[in-house]
């Protein structure tokens, strides 16, 4: 990791204090936050993964992930989004979406990238992808808590590789579904850890991107992956 980063990674960790101490024990997340939550910069090791988690640990990366989950609970305009200041944002060239913006905290690296929205005419949030350095299964119990929240509850699944370079990773998954969402909670079996576990990934994706790779839309050739 450059120096850059590692200095983005800690004015995150200064920022989620002010902006998320009081957010992320609100009613909305109280019943799955058993402590209060921590600066992510607390529960830094580096960069190597972490194999196996305390009981502690683990809720606090869970108390981080709530962080990053509150940044994407609405459909964001690109212009209106609040974690702009502390992530690195840059336009789209050739890729699908318009904008992305990365955002280093503790124990994960997320990207939130922006589609064009016909609807609203312009670029709204409508994907989140968190890839975690965690290797440690046990840590799905806790991580799931903060998603059934916003999405209810999961079913087992398996999420398949995609032929979409922003939807890869596979592996027996948590898996949320409802008319405009779409998430999967698992281990990454596309970025092994030395333990022989993938790494903890996390991806939601809603309408209107979802809706492009609903059943209906595969059925008419809209769509080509899942």
């Amino acid at each position: 990791m450059n120096l850059r980063k590692k200095s983005v990674r800690s004015t995150v960790g200064i920022l989620f204090i002010s902006i998320f101490s009081t957010v992320l024990y609100a009613e909305e997340f109280g019943p799955f936050y058993p402590t209060n939550p921590t600066a992510p910069i607390d529960i830094q090791k580096g960069p190597t993964p972490l194999f196996s988690l305390t009981s502690s640990e683990a809720k606090e990366i869970a108390s981080e992930f709530g962080g990053i989950l509150y940044l994407a609970l609405h459909s964001y305009s690109y212009d209106d989004w609040p974690g702009k200041q502390m992530s690195d944002c840059k336009k789209g060239v050739s890729e699908a979406w318009g904008y992305q913006c990365e955002l280093i905290t503790g124990n994960a690296d997320t990207l939130y990238s922006f589609y064009y929205d016909p609807t609203r005419r312009g670029y709204t949030l409508q994907q989140i992808d968190v890839h975690f350095e965690v290797a440690d299964p046990e840590v799905l119990k806790e991580l799931k808590r903060p998603v059934r929240t916003v999405l209810g509850e999961a079913v087992s699944d398996f999420k398949a590789n995609s032929s979409d370079k922003d939807w890869n990773g596979t592996g027996k998954a948590l898996k949320w579904k409802t008319t405009t969402d779409l998430a999967y909670l698992y281990m990454d079996a596309n970025e092994p850890a030395a333990n022989g576990e993938g790494l903890v990934r996390f991806q939601w994706r809603r309408s209107p991107l979802y809706d492009l790779y609903s059943p209906l839309a595969r059925s008419s050739g809209k769509s080509t992956s899942d």
